[in-house]
């Protein structure tokens, strides 16, 4: 019975599938390509990924079955042709409302028609939506604690377009500008919006009253900021 042997290589967006039958050697290798390269994290905007299978010959391989797939990040795939074409290429877009880490996502494409499963991963850039004015509110419940039972204060912030849309996946940060307390027990932390456009942050004071002071900010627009005082009592 004739053993078989793959090998699976990705290298810029590029995979390749070495099958042994036999002694006698076949070479598939499969390439995708996006476009556009990002995508803004909008929901509406999309990009396709497009994935051509070719043999060791570079003729197009038809009627493979294709799986794409997100391995990380972000947003959906809608399939749009899970089967190679006449062309060996087979079509899915992809669309985000939320920014992922590091501002990207990684795609899977895999060739369910192959004995080997020949894959290959491509990178998608997510983008923040343009908007014309950002609004930060931040508030702190309660805003009035005890120091000697160490309360804590729940810090607040939400951020919104101009037409008070929620925006997710944004870093605000959150820094402790008067006052003897901790925010998670530093004294600056830096967090991601959710769904609802908020981050929050646990404040704990120090062993002195007073009035505490947090201010938050978009570090990549400081001018979008805003802040809260505490009372510890």
């Amino acid at each position: 019975m004739p053993k078989t042997v793959y090998v699976i290589l990705v290298l810029c967006l590029v995979g390749v599938s070495i099958h042994f039958f036999g002694g006698e050697k076949k070479t598939e290798i499969i390439s995708v390509e996006i476009k556009p390269r990002a995508v803004v994290a909008d929901g509406v905007s999309k990009c396709r990924i497009i994935a051509t299978v070719k043999n060791a010959e570079g003729a197009r391989c038809v009627g493979h079955v294709l799986s794409f797939e997100i391995v990380k990040g972000t947003g959906a795939i809608e399939i749009l042709a899970g089967v190679t074409n006449a062309k060996g290429i087979a079509i899915a877009s992809y669309s985000t409302n939320q920014v992922p880490d590091n501002n990207e996502t990684i795609i899977k494409v895999t060739d369910r028609s192959s004995n080997s499963s020949l894959s290959c991963k491509a990178k998608i850039k997510v983008l923040h939506p343009r908007v014309k004015k950002l609004h930060l509110s931040v508030n702190a419940t309660p805003n009035r604690i005890k120091v000697a039972s160490q309360e804590t204060a729940m810090i607040t912030a939400r951020l919104t377009d101009e037409n008070g849309r929620p925006l997710a996946g944004r870093m605000l940060r959150f820094k402790v500008i008067s006052g003897g307390g901790t925010l998670f027990s530093l004294r600056q932390v830096t967090l991601v919006t959710d769904m609802e456009g908020k981050a929050i942050a646990s404040y704990t004071p120090g062993k002195v009253t007073g009035i505490a002071t947090i201010e938050v900010c978009d570090p990549s627009n400081p001018k979008v900021s805003g802040s809260v005082e505490i009372i510890e009592e």
